[in-house]
């Protein structure tokens, strides 16, 4: 990201350099990113398609007291790894 200070004058030029001039189509209105493409809709299928939950890792015993030990990975997972 930037942070930029502009006049208003300019400010106005940049959001201008994207409206399209009268009689031109954006270009996601046609081939595949048309909304009745059937890629898109084929796309968005899969999206619905229920993801069978992963199956749970069988439990590792202690090998001195026997108890299921605990998966500290699991603890310690942050949202920032992917």
């Amino acid at each position: 990201m930037e942070t930029r200070t502009l006049s208003g004058v300019d400010f106005l030029r940049k959001i201008l350099l994207h409206i399209l001039p009268k009689g031109f189509r954006r270009a996601r209105d046609f081939g595949f990113l048309h909304p009745n493409s059937k890629l898109v809709k084929l796309v968005q299928l899969i999206k619905q398609v229920a993801i069978p939950p992963p199956k749970p890792r069988p439990a590792v015993n202690c090998t001195c007291c026997g108890k299921p030990m605990r998966d500290l990975a699991k603890l310690f997972r942050t949202h920032n790894h992917k």
